[in-house]
Formats: structure tokens, C-alpha cells, sequence
């Protein structure tokens, strides 16, 4: 019999700097529920910190898909972006910026 272990909150786990168990919680919460643009963000932003940029694309890309309005989305597929490319240096202030 196996054990059943609880969904943390992928959100924690990512200010926890825990980004592998972040994606592994939000693949568990898209398993459950495919149309939570929220978790493909929270999986896409966690890809971002492993610098796993591809990843993160492809997850920004399918929280827009769900939710076109998702302003932070399309704001972190754009820092995916510049990150990939290798001049991320001059946007490192602007997450405190926006808030």
C-alpha cells in the first residue's frame, strides 16, 4: 500500500529556494487541475531560478494560453527571455520596480 503525501504549497516551496520540489508540487496540481495557469507560472518561475530556460518558456507559455490577462506571465517569459539570451544585468532591479 502506498503512502499518500499531501501537496505542499508550491509557492512556499519556492520562496523556500526548494525549486525541484516546487515543480514537482505543481506537476502534481496540474495533474489535478490542468487549467491552473497559476502553477504553470510558479513551475516556469522556479525553471527560471534553475536556469533551465526552455522549461520556463514553455510554462510561461501555457499560463498565458490558459489566462491571456496574466500580466506576471508575460512579464516572466520576457525575463526568461532576456535571461536565455545572457543580458539579464541592467533588468536585476526590475521585479522591485514593478511591485
Amino acid at each position: 500500500m502506498s503512502q499518500v503525501i499531501p501537496l505542499q504549497n508550491p509557492q512556499e516551496l519556492y520562496q523556500k529556494k526548494e525549486f525541484d520540489l516546487c515543480i514537482a508540487q505543481c506537476d502534481k496540481i496540474i495533474e489535478l487541475d490542468p487549467s491552473s495557469y497559476q502553477a504553470y507560472h510558479i513551475k516556469a518561475s522556479a525553471w527560471v531560478r534553475l536556469e533551465k530556460y526552455n522549461e520556463a518558456l514553455e510554462n510561461y507559455g501555457k499560463a498565458i494560453l490558459l489566462n491571456p490577462n496574466f500580466s506576471k506571465a508575460h512579464l516572466g517569459k520576457g525575463i526568461a527571455l532576456v535571461d536565455k539570451i545572457g543580458s539579464r544585468k541592467p533588468l536585476k532591479a526590475l521585479p522591485t520596480l514593478l511591485n
